[in-house]
């Protein structure tokens, strides 16, 4: 049976930035939400990335080159590249990766 996911409703209960609360899984993968602003740490994953953005503004820096990602826009990461996202103002975002994805920090 089919299930709605209603990414605005889970959009408006977001309480902690940089957290990605599950919508749903599809065949190894999910589909998370998250509220961003400010600064993440520089990172890197095993598995490819796929986000989304819903609202506001995502400023991606991968292997040292600058991608914006408006409303609307998507941008894939690969597996290895090293990045950081920045978000001037509240961003949110739909995230789509592997279950068994890891984040490797990145410490300089």
């Amino acid at each position: 049976m089919p299930n709605i996911i209603r990414i605005e409703k889970s959009r408006k209960q977001l309480t902690r930035m940089f957290f990605k609360r599950p919508l749903a899984r599809v065949d190894g993968y999910y589909m998370g939400i998250a509220r961003l602003r400010g600064e993440h740490k520089l990172h890197y994953h095993d598995m490819d990335e796929f986000v989304y953005v819903l609202d506001g503004q995502l400023i991606v820096r991968v292997n040292n080159r600058k991608f914006v990602v408006d409303k609307g826009d998507g941008i894939l990461i690969k597996a290895g590249e090293r990045h950081i996202t920045l978000c001037e103002k509240e961003t949110h975002i739909l995230v789509f990766e592997s279950q068994n994805v890891s984040f490797n920090e990145i410490r300089d």
